[in-house]
């Protein structure tokens, strides 16, 4: 018989504390006339807790099926030796029971080739499964905003010389594009050509982005190095994170950070720069 490694016994009491979670008794409000509700019971039932994969990748996972997808068998993949994994396994149950399995299930991820479906937001293991997120993120990037009608030739209409013309002579809001309030500013009339309608950067003033893997082992994770042109000078980097509540919503948020001033406001401090000559926000999934 082999001995077991250090890491080995170390998952092994993951895989144990995490167990005893799935498990666990938990009291009912009315002790007395209803008995104590098996943990497993509110949305996950026959639970199994083991542990799968190899070297840096090797972790505790739990496989379950779920009442609402009859015929499907799931996995999740907890972080490598957490301070308290009854906390990691509790708050995985409570991501399930408010819905993130749901969420998930909306656009399927591919099961592997135990048939099994991972969630999104557990540890990936491989490159390959996190692929999909960066071919998320990266086709935001690289298509950037189309408004309806890119590239096509159009008119200036009745309506928008009205508004275009309220622009150029009061101020205020307007949903209008620049290239037409510029062209009924140059003198153009209702039925005159306007220039096409052009994609727009995903994030303003964001250019030069590069959508990556980085970092190893459980802190790898999809990043983006890109330029900001209110700093020409800087190259920054964000790297995503895995959660139940980001699935295909990570790179929005990040234009809302960045089109909000969170850079700037980063930036009146700026973090020190790494060795690969990255500055990093500090809101973005931190480096392992």
């Amino acid at each position: 018989m082999f001995p077991v490694v250090a890491a080995d016994v170390e998952l092994e009491q993951q895989r144990a504390e995490i167990g005893d979670v799935f498990r666990a008794q938990w009291p009912s409000l009315d002790p007395a006339s209803v008995p104590p509700d098996p943990y497993t019971r509110r949305v996950i039932t026959e639970a199994e807790v083991i542990i799968i994969g190899g070297g840096t990748g090797r972790r505790v996972a739990v496989l379950f099926p779920h009442p609402d997808f009859p015929g499907v068998h799931f996995g999740h993949r907890f972080e490598a030796g957490p301070a308290d994994s009854g906390v990691a396994a509790r708050q995985f149950i409570g991501v399930i029971n408010d819905g993130a399995l749901h969420r998930m299930m909306d656009r399927p991820p591919s099961r592997d080739s135990a048939s099994i479906v991972w969630t999104t937001w557990g540890t990936p293991s491989t490159d390959a499964e996190l692929q999909s997120q960066r071919s998320t993120i990266g086709a935001a990037f690289e298509g950037g905003w189309r408004p309806v009608g890119a590239g096509q030739p159009r008119v200036l209409s009745e309506r928008d010389y009205t508004d275009a013309r309220r622009i150029v002579d009061q101020g205020g809001w307007t949903g209008l594009d620049l290239a037409t309030i510029h062209a009924v500013r140059d003198g153009a009339r209702p039925g005159d050509a306007l220039p096409p309608l052009q994609p727009r950067p995903y994030i303003s003033h964001v250019t030069d982005a590069d959508v990556f893997l980085h970092g190893s082992g459980s802190g790898r994770r999809v990043a983006v190095r890109f330029r900001h042109a209110g700093f020409p000078r800087v190259r920054f980097g964000h790297r995503f994170p895995l959660d139940p509540f980001c699935h295909d919503y990570e790179s929005i948020w990040l234009k809302e950070k960045i089109e909000t001033g969170a850079l700037h406001r980063m930036m009146t401090s700026p973090p020190p720069t790494d060795a690969a000559g990255l500055v990093w926000t500090t809101w973005g999934s931190p480096a392992s």
